[in-house]
């Protein structure tokens, strides 16, 4: 008898599709009046406020037990800060194509550095996959419409976008352990605050910069779906579809954000993808297939 489809199944397909949307958004909030930093605070500011908020009411507790569990906490916020930095300001300086692309090393990225950092055997295995992904990256890059001379204008936001998926791997393997041994939500409440207040310091300069007048109606909207609609609403449906499937399993359905966003990117913001860079995106996908990566991987906060 098949089984039968139920509310599990669609959040695992919704939620990659909703950070997706907020890929898109977020590309339209930075292309209609918002700067990348006064953008950055704005979402992380209050999607902390409120996560904390119902993640107390929830745990009735925030504490993170233990020293060692507590600087990797505290390290993990500050790798996402530089994560969500890298992001805003590769989306400002290429296409949200080439960046929901690159988005999708995250998993291979994660393996290979493990890796090389020793928590795991570099096997010929890891070797081919990280190998195969790059293959795919160069095609995603070469692939940018326009040719040699649109590549040479975008060059510093291509590899500004490289830097996503190394701070997320390394944000991956700080949050392992303590995810060991505490629930997403309390993890979340703490690391979402911690990433607030570092992307406030870093950025506090730039809001005398921000004419908050100059964003149109539609950008404030995208602003405020990506701190509410991804940061919590997303992560909590998230949380309860890992609670029952397992992180394992639910892991793969992880590889439909970068192919969602690009086609997104495609449909709403008029953005060209070329047929060299579907082939990388394919590339990108098989290193995945081929590394079955066996780390523990976070749930995303972006």
């Amino acid at each position: 008898m098949a089984r039968r489809y139920d509310s599990t199944d669609a959040i695992l397909v919704l939620a990659p599709l909703m950070w997706s949307l907020h890929i898109v958004g977020s590309k339209y909030s930075l292309s209609n009046g918002f700067l990348p930093m006064p953008f950055l605070i704005i979402r992380f500011v209050s999607a902390a406020v409120v996560f904390t908020a119902i993640a107390l009411f929830v745990e009735r507790t925030l504490r993170i037990e233990g020293r060692g569990d507590q600087l990797h906490v505290a390290s993990a916020a500050v790798m996402f800060a530089a994560n969500q930095i890298a992001f805003v300001y590769a989306l400002k300086a290429t296409t949200a194509v080439t960046v929901s692309l690159v988005f999708g090393l995250f998993p291979i990225t994660v393996g290979v550095l493990a890796a090389v950092l020793g928590r795991e055997a570099m096997t010929k295995q890891t070797f081919l996959a990280g190998v195969v992904s790059f293959i795919g990256v160069t095609l995603v890059v070469i692939g940018i419409p326009g040719g040699m001379s649109k590549l040479s204008g975008e060059i510093w936001g291509i590899l500004i976008a490289l830097c996503i998926p190394l701070s997320w791997a390394f944000f991956s393997l700080l949050i392992g352990p303590p995810m060991q041994r505490h629930s997403p939500m309390r993890i979340n409440s703490v690391v979402l605050p911690g990433t607030a207040l570092a992307v406030t310091v870093v950025g506090f300069s730039s809001l005398g910069n921000q004419n908050f007048a100059a964003p149109n109606t539609l950008a404030w909207i995208c602003l405020a779906y990506s701190a509410l609609g991804t940061l919590v609403i997303t992560n909590l449906l998230w949380f309860r579809v890992v609670g029952r499937v397992g992180a394992a399993k639910s892991s793969y359905f992880l590889n439909i954000q970068p192919f969602g966003a690009a086609l997104l990117a495609w449909l709403l913001l008029g953005e060209t993808i070329t047929v060299i860079q579907i082939l990388g995106g394919i590339g990108i996908a098989a290193g995945i297939a081929v590394s079955r990566v066996r780390v523990r991987v976070p749930t995303p906060l972006e």
